[in-house]
């Protein structure tokens, strides 16, 4: 199990079997770890029950897909759009308005962008 030191971790939802060659090519030296999209936010890619698997990234490229946590709500996944002064994080789906934070907002409130997504994983 990645990132997760206790198996009994009561946030555990479920495990995900993957190849030793799989885990090496995804793992390399960065620590990973599975989010379960809970809305339909990133609709149609990342649909409600999907779950994304995000590599630990502070400084993603710009246009990233990011796991991000937002003052003490949960974690989200957004699109990061870097501006000079600010940041745009944007759901694919329209019914989700996109949100801004400047640099201030982004240390008050806090913003922390915690990883990139680098795969997506979906059962039917």
């Amino acid at each position: 199990l990645l990132g997760i030191d206790k198996p009994n971790d009561n946030r555990i939802q479920g495990f995900m079997h993957l190849t030793a060659a799989t885990a090496r090519k995804l793992l390399g030296e960065s620590e990973l770890f599975a989010l379960t999209a809970s809305d339909n936010g990133m609709s149609p890619t990342i649909q409600l029950g999907d779950t994304v698997i995000v590599k630990r990234c502070p400084e993603p490229e710009n246009g990233s897909l990011v796991a991000v946590a937002i003052g003490n709500n949960a974690v989200t996944v957004k699109k990061l759009i870097k501006k000079d002064t600010s940041i745009l994080l944007v759901s694919e789906n329209p019914a989700y308005e996109p949100m801004l934070f400047t640099f201030e907002e982004i240390r008050t409130t806090p913003i922390v962008i915690i990883g990139k997504v680098i795969e997506m994983r979906r059962t039917f």
